[in-house]
């Protein structure tokens, strides 16, 4: 992976973080194929604002100027992160948690209070 791919993915989480204060954890997705820059950053986001029913969506961004690389994000709920650690919910191929590089707040010099309400 080149080292500007690896920079633009940890400045794409700082920026989620900085965004959404309910966001809790991001697990960056890496596999050996996200070598390739052709391969999207793929980030599954654990926010206390997302739904907690129904099936996960994936939004997929193409590059743009302000960004080089697609990226792939999906936001799951608490307890749906518990599901899927446990197994019960599945991530398409190649999504394993138990690989991704897992960033909080604190990685990334946000404050780790939770918000109120």
């Amino acid at each position: 992976m080149s080292r500007s791919k690896e920079e633009a993915a940890r400045e794409l989480i700082a920026r989620h973080f900085r965004g959404e204060p309910r966001l809790r954890r991001i697990y960056w997705i890496v596999t050996a194929a996200d070598a390739s820059d052709d391969e999207p950053i793929k980030l599954l986001e654990v926010n206390q604002a997302a739904p907690d029913e129904g099936q996960i969506e994936f939004f997929n961004f193409p590059p743009s100027e302000h960004f080089p690389y697609r990226s792939l994000v999906a936001e799951i709920s608490p307890s749906q992160h518990e599901r899927v650690k446990d197994g019960s919910i599945l991530l398409p191929d190649g999504w394993d948690i138990s690989e991704a590089r897992e960033f909080r707040r604190s990685d990334v010099g946000m404050p780790t209070t939770r918000p109120s309400g």
